[in-house]
């Protein structure tokens, strides 16, 4: 995450709009550091809160999750080290820098996790 910031605010004079289709829908898998979860009354969604810095001064991920998909998220303590994937969906450059994913993909452990390669039938 902060080498995306990086590159963002090495390209400051693009404009906006360029700078948003540059970065929105890659792909990444990021070990981050679990923040808070500030859930949504009435309903299993939540706004999950990431930290790239250990010390939570670091760029922010912050993503809409299901919590019944991952029911883990609502059991973990602030600092504890995850892996996340997903798309980037939109970049704040302001202050530390927030990352807004489509989280897709968790790792509770400190090891990061890709999903199966498919395999292609040999003939």
């Amino acid at each position: 995450p902060e080498e995306l910031l990086q590159q963002l605010t090495s390209l400051e004079n693009l404009n906006e709009d360029v700078v948003e289709a540059k970065f929105t829908g890659m792909r990444v898998l990021w070990p981050v550091y679990f923040f808070t979860l500030q859930s949504n009354e009435g309903n299993s969604k939540a706004t999950l809160v990431l930290d790239a810095a250990e010390d939570g001064f670091g760029v922010v991920i912050e993503s809409e999750v299901d919590t019944s998909l991952y029911p883990q998220l609502r059991q973990l303590e602030a600092g504890k080290k995850l892996w996340v994937g997903g798309a980037i969906t939109a970049v704040d450059r302001t202050g530390t820098g927030t990352v807004y994913l489509k989280a897709e993909n968790f790792n509770f452990n400190d090891e990061p996790v890709f999903p199966p390669v498919a395999r292609q039938k040999v003939k």
